[in-house]
């Protein structure tokens, strides 16, 4: 039996007749979530942000004191045009493009 099902008892049935699925595995996924979850949030609160990476460009917010700027973590990341710059962002341009010509299944028939 799964796990999440198991452990909600007789709420298992009324959340399954309003939509919610109980797969097998679904526990290992339901761990697996926190897991990544967990394993992304350093990146979601110590890694810039956007206006922290363009802040010496106009417009951006703070850009009147982006020289004065101590944090030199956000500084080492911060995007300068360079020809390391223009490879990475082609060959992002490159795979986008080279994507949009794969067949795609139209999925709103089903609706």
């Amino acid at each position: 039996p799964d796990m999440v099902a198991a452990r909600t008892g007789a709420l298992a049935p009324w959340l399954a007749a309003h939509g919610v699925v109980f797969t097998p595995g679904g526990g290992r996924d339901f761990a697996m979530t926190y897991v990544w979850v967990a394993a992304l949030l350093p990146i979601v609160f110590w890694a810039p942000n956007t206006q922290q990476i363009m802040q010496g460009f106009q417009p951006a917010l703070d850009h009147a004191n982006a020289n004065n700027s101590a944090n030199t973590s956000t500084t080492r990341l911060a995007w300068r045009s360079s020809p390391r710059w223009a490879l990475a962002m082609s060959v992002v341009l490159a795979l986008g493009l080279l994507s949009l010509t794969r067949p795609s299944e139209f999925l709103y028939f089903q609706f």
